[in-house]
C-alpha cells in the first residue's frame, strides 16, 4: 500500500532532494509537540482492548468522516450522553469502518491509518469490506501481546517526547503516575485553558470558580484571575510542559488598558456577556497569555479560525468536540467573530476539511445512499468552511456545475441545494488553464471508457478539485 516516495514531490529533480532530506532524518526519534494522545494509556499501560477501539471510537477524525457518509454515531460504537444505546461489538464497528473505507481516499487520516496496518500489524491490502475481518482478526491478535501495550509502542516507534492537552483544571494525576513509575519515557502536559478563557463554552462561570478553588486565588476579580493562570501554567512546567495551547475562533488580540480589561472582565463572568465582549475578551486573553509567555517560557500554539460544535444535535447526544469542525471565513475571523450561522440543523454535516479534502453535496437522499452502500465519494464542505470568493472559488463553483455537483446550504433538518453565482462567463470558461486541466482529466476519463459519471472519472473529478483547494 505504501509508496516509498508518498508525499514527495512529482518533479524528479526536486523529489531526489526530498529524498536526500528524509533519508538523512528519517530514523531520528520522534518529538511530538501536539500528539493527540491520552496520557491515562502510558500510565496504566494496559492492553489496547481491541481494533475499533483503537482506530475508530476514539479517534475524531475517523468517526467524524463516517458520520459524514451517513453512518450513525452510535453504530460505530460512540457513547453518547443521552442514554441512547451504542453498538458494543467491535467487530461490527470495525466492518462500519471497512465498507466506508474509501472515503478516506486523498486525505491525511487515510495515510496515517494504511501506514499504521502495513507498519505495525504487516497488512499489505488495503482495508475493504471483503476483507474488513481478516483485518480485524490480525490486529485484534497482535493487540494481546506485551509488545503492543503503550509504552512498548513509544519505544518502538522511536518516541523521544509526546506531548499530551490539558485542560487548566486537570489535575494531572495521570502524568503524576507517568512519572513515579521509573518508566524513562517522556510524556509532558501542555496547558489548555480554553475553559475558563471562552465566555462562549458550556459553564464557563462554574469553570472559573473552580479555576479559584484549584489555584487559591480571588477569580472574581481582574488581579486575581490572571494570578491563577500564571499559577496554573507554573504547574504544568512542574509536570514538563513546554507549551501552551489555544483554540479560537480567531488569533484576534486586543491591547486594554488595565481598567478596560476589569471591566470587560466584570462583564464577561456576568449572566449573558454579549457577543461583542466574547469576542473581546478572547482576544485580550491571547495577549494575555502572550505576556506570561515571555515570563515562563511556554511556546503558544494556536488553533485559531475553527468554528467547533456546530451541530447541535451531535452535542447534544455525544457531547462537546464530537461533531466535526469546520473553518471560520477569513474575514470574519480576522475580526474576530462573529460566528457561522448557526440554523436548526447545525450548519451542515461535514468532516474536518484538513482530513478530508473531497467535496460532495450531501441531501438527505444521499444520508439514505450512504447507508445503503449506494453512495459515491465525496464529503459536504458547505459554504462557510470554503473561501468561494476569487478566481479559484469561482473556479471550483465553475466545475460543481458543469459535473452535477451543487453548494449547499443547509435548511431546516435538511439541506437544500443551491447555485452559487459562478462569475465566469461560458466564453471565459475555455480560456481557463485550471478548467481546461480538469475538463482534459475527465474527457481522458470517458475515452478509457469509464464516462464523466463512472467511479473513476468521478475520483479524478475529485482530485483536482481537491488541489485547488
Amino acid at each position: 500500500m505504501l509508496h516509498n516516495d508518498r508525499l514527495f514531490p512529482t518533479d524528479p529533480a526536486t523529489r531526489s532532494v526530498a529524498r536526500a532530506l528524509y533519508a538523512s532524518v528519517q530514523n531520528l526519534p520522534i518529538v511530538s509537540p501536539h500528539g493527540h494522545t491520552d496520557p491515562r494509556w502510558f500510565a496504566e499501560n494496559h492492553f489496547f482492548p481491541d481494533p475499533a477501539q483503537l482506530f475508530v471510537t476514539n479517534d475524531h477524525y475517523v468517526f467524524r468522516m463516517l458520520y459524514s457518509q451517513g453512518v450513525p454515531l452510535e453504530e460505530i460504537g460512540v457513547t453518547g450522553i443521552d442514554g441512547v444505546p451504542f453498538e458494543v461489538d467491535p467487530r461490527q464497528v470495525w466492518r462500519r469502518l471497512a465498507e466506508h473505507y474509501r472515503a478516506f481516499a486523498g486525505t491525511p487520516t487515510r495515510l496515517w491509518l494504511d501506514y499504521s496496518f502495513e507498519t505495525l500489524f504487516g497488512l499489505t491490502e488495503r482495508l475493504s469490506p471483503g476483507n474488513a475481518d481478516h483485518h480485524y482478526d490480525v490486529i485484534a491478535e497482535a493487540l494481546r501481546r506485551s509488545e503492543f501495550r503503550p509504552r512498548a509502542m513509544f519505544e518502538r516507534v522511536n518516541i523521544e517526547t509526546i506531548a499530551t492537552t490539558d485542560g487548566a483544571l486537570d489535575d494531572l494525576r495521570w502524568h503524576e503516575i507517568i512519572a513515579e513509575s521509573g518508566w524513562p519515557g517522556r510524556v509532558i502536559a501542555t496547558y489548555r485553558p480554553d475553559t475558563v478563557v471562552d465566555p462562549d463554552f458550556p459553564g464557563f462561570r462554574e469553570n472559573v470558580a473552580a479555576l479559584a478553588d484549584i489555584s487559591g486565588e480571588d477569580t472574581t476579580s481582574w488581579s486575581g484571575y490572571l494570578a491563577a493562570h500564571r499559577k496554573r501554567r507554573a504547574f504544568f512546567k512542574a509536570h514538563g510542559a513546554t507549551a501552551s495551547d489555544h483554540g479560537h475562533p480567531s488569533a484576534a488580540t486586543a491591547d486594554l488598558s488595565k481598567a478596560a480589561a476589569q471591566a470587560l472582565f466584570a462583564r464577561v463572568i456576568a449572566p449573558n456577556p454579549s457577543e461583542e465582549d466574547g469576542g473581546l475578551f478572547r482576544a485580550q486573553m491571547l495577549m494575555e497569555m502572550a505576556t506570561m509567555s515571555l515570563d515562563d517560557g511556554l511556546v503558544m500554539q494556536i488553533h485559531a479560525g475553527s468554528y467547533r460544535n456546530h451541530n447541535p444535535f451531535v452535542a447534544r447526544r455525544f457531547g462537546r468536540d464530537i461533531s466535526s469542525t469546520s473553518a471560520v471565513a477569513a474575514a470574519t475571523a480576522a475580526k474576530g467573530g462573529p460566528r457561522p450561522p448557526r440554523g436548526p440543523g447545525g450548519g451542515g454535516t461535514q468532516a474536518h476539511a484538513k482530513h478530508c479534502g473531497r467535496i460532495r453535496h450531501r441531501s438527505p437522499e444521499d444520508v439514505h445512499a450512504a447507508r445503503e452502500g449506494r453512495l459515491d465519494q465525496g464529503l459536504l464542505l458547505p459554504p462557510q468552511g470554503l473561501d468561494l470568493g476569487g478566481e479559484r472559488g469561482q473556479l471550483l463553483l465553475l466545475i460543481f456545475r458543469r459535473h452535477g455537483l451543487a453548494v449547499g446550504q443547509r435548511v431546516d433538518h435538511g439541506v437544500e441545494p443551491r447555485d452559487h453565482p459562478l462569475g465566469i462567463e461560458p466564453s471565459e470558461q475555455a480560456r481557463h488553464p485550471s478548467f481546461r486541466h480538469a475538463e482534459c482529466q475527465c474527457q481522458d476519463d470517458a475515452r478509457d471508457g469509464r464516462g464523466p459519471t463512472a467511479p473513476g472519472a468521478r475520483s479524478r473529478l475529485f482530485d483536482v478539485i481537491g488541489r485547488l483547494i
